[in-house]
């Protein structure tokens, strides 16, 4: 079954009398479970392609529908609601509050769906467990590896069991071996946990832990292959 249906999609940028066009009648489909990566060159438009997916913008054109909802017809707020329901983010610079523990950190998540402490306490303990960070939910991000930061930060990702995992670049600041541990924690939410994972990289070697790789230029689909031989 389709998670990820989109259709025609552009996506125009405006800067005084210059027009950009980051996207240009972009078409496929996702299912759920899948594990995809999306490549491309500086200015291909695979992050804007995945701010649309993580419904973080509107397309210009298109048809976007994700997980039944169509949303390029949702408002501002509803589609806040929808992401916060399918989908979990995982970015490059971790993007953790300094001064908060691990686990208040994986908590924030569920502070915006109005949890009551206790309910937000179990969820992110069970998470960052999940994660491998059982010892850690005390300690501030500064008191943690590169590697165990982007942990938290998928621990907070899937702490509200999305559908959906979408990464941004997410081994780009770790070193290599790191970076092979975080794919291995990839693989094993997309095959035990059923999680549907779309990820955004310039590495090849990390491109192929997915099952698939989308590529990009120029705002457009240039290939769609399954991979043959994963790293897995």
């Amino acid at each position: 079954m389709d998670i990820i249906k989109m259709e025609d999609i552009s996506k125009l940028y405006k800067s005084g009398q210059i027009q950009v066009e980051a996207l240009k009648n972009i078409s496929f489909n996702i299912k759920e479970k899948e594990f995809v990566s999306i490549m491309g060159p500086s200015g291909s438009g695979k992050s804007t392609l995945l701010n649309l997916i993580g419904c973080l913008d509107h397309s210009t054109g298109g048809n976007y529908e994700l997980a039944g909802n169509q949303v390029n017809k949702l408002s501002d707020s509803k589609m806040s609601e929808v992401r916060n329901l399918f989908i979990g983010f995982v970015f490059q610079s971790f993007h953790l509050l300094p001064r908060m523990s691990a686990l208040k950190n994986v908590e924030i998540p569920l502070v915006y769906r109005g949890m009551n402490n206790k309910k937000r306490k179990e969820l992110a303990e069970n998470a960052l467990e999940q994660v491998g960070l059982k010892d850690r939910m005390t300690h501030l991000p500064a008191q943690l590896s590169g590697g165990q930061q982007q942990r938290v930060a998928i621990a907070r990702a899937i702490v509200g069991n999305p559908s959906i995992i979408l990464a941004d670049e997410p081994t780009g600041a770790l070193d290599s071996k790191a970076g092979e541990l975080i794919m291995e924690l990839f693989i094993e939410l997309n095959e035990k946990s059923s999680m549907t994972i779309v990820q955004v990289t310039h590495e090849e070697f990390i491109a192929e832990y997915g099952s698939r790789i989308i590529r990009l230029a120029d705002g457009q689909i240039v290939s769609d292959n399954i991979v043959e031989e994963r790293n897995v």
